[in-house]
């Protein structure tokens, strides 16, 4: 269960790095709140793993609310909304539970 979710959060920060998203941004969304605070109640604890989990594990495949979705198929194209990400270094794309995968090691 422990490695599920740190491959979870992996694959969220990977997500978040390939769109070319600024990390630091997301410490100043809520200056005084815990980057993993998720509800916004400055706070980090099951409510916000509660909240995590609800996202992660969402199937509805109707895509609504979705801004992008990279399925690391072979490429970091978002078949979504058009945020395509950028690999950088020597990963190497390979088959995931789901979709594709990359591995960075």
């Amino acid at each position: 269960m422990l490695n599920s979710i740190k491959i979870s959060l992996c694959a969220l920060v990977l997500t978040v790095s390939l769109a070319g998203f600024p990390m630091e941004s997301l410490r100043t969304a809520w200056a005084d709140c815990p980057v993993g605070d998720l509800n916004g109640d400055c706070k980090v604890n099951l409510e916000d793993l509660r909240v995590f989990a609800e996202q992660w594990l969402d199937t509805d495949s109707s895509g609504e609310g979705l801004v992008a979705h990279w399925k690391l198929d072979g490429n970091a194209d978002d078949p979504v909304g058009g945020n395509h990400g950028t690999v950088y270094g020597n990963p190497v794309w390979t088959a995931g539970k789901v979709d594709g995968a990359l591995d960075l090691d």
